[in-house]
């Protein structure tokens, strides 16, 4: 009994881990129609998690090189999505005048993986391209910190202690000024930190991997103790 509760234990903590690894460095693509012409209006990179594709899309997005290869693509559904306002009445062509509407204009975020190969982001449809983003704008190296680019893209431009409109609350003795209070640790005041004392969830969740490690080994001395008294 002891073994197999040690063993859901341990599962449960390595299907967690696993699930907190897919957050990562991507790019959040911003795409933009109106009346009908679509742009890719900006790209930034942050942390979170890539998007699945949406099989219902005729659309592609498409991450390229200096070649031309595609490295990366996205199928994605470029189309409004909502509903006309609970209680509105509308008539048969006042509804077909709103969803067409949503397909001429909305706007759309995809995140696409951070690759530092790719020169150039693409939106194409069956008949060829619709839109492209140059991705030298993620980081142009001219001391200023640009509209595309953060921390994250281009320490050099934008350091971490400087604005980028970027909240990254990395536990590395650096305020970051873009974080709400409360929000990085070090932002925090020696006399706050005192007074905040020990937090055990802020402990777990800053030594998540050392815990998960600490975690598989005990279930490993634990089964070894088992077997080993089986044995005598």
């Amino acid at each position: 009994m002891l073994k197999k509760m040690l063993v859901f234990f341990a599962s449960i903590m390595l299907i967690q881990f696993c699930f907190a690894q897919q957050l990562m460095p991507v790019m959040m693509v911003s795409i933009k129609a109106n009346e009908g012409k679509i742009s890719i209006s900006d790209a930034r990179v942050v942390v979170d998690h890539l998007s699945s594709p949406e099989e219902a899309g005729k659309h592609a997005i498409k991450l390229k090189d200096s070649t031309g290869r595609t490295l990366y693509q996205l199928k994605v559904y470029m189309h409004g999505i909502g509903f006309p306002p609970y209680g509105m009445q509308m008539t048969e062509e006042e509804r077909k005048a709103f969803y067409e509407s949503l397909a001429k204009n909305f706007e759309k975020t995809v995140y696409l993986p951070y690759l530092k190969n790719a020169l150039y982001i693409t939106l194409e449809d069956p008949n060829g391209e619709v839109a492209r983003f140059d991705l030298g704008k993620l980081c142009n190296n001219n001391g200023a910190c640009e509209e595309s680019e953060n921390y994250l893209s281009c320490a050099s431009d934008c350091p971490l202690n400087e604005k980028d409109n970027y909240c990254l609350p990395l536990k590395d003795a650096i305020c970051d000024p873009d974080c709400s209070k409360g929000i990085d640790p070090d932002c925090a005041t020696k006399r706050e930190k005192e007074e905040e004392g020990f937090d055990i969830y802020s402990f777990i969740a800053s030594n998540y991997l050392f815990l998960a490690i600490a975690l598989i080994i005990t279930v490993i001395v634990a089964y070894r103790l088992i077997l080993l008294r089986k044995e005598k």
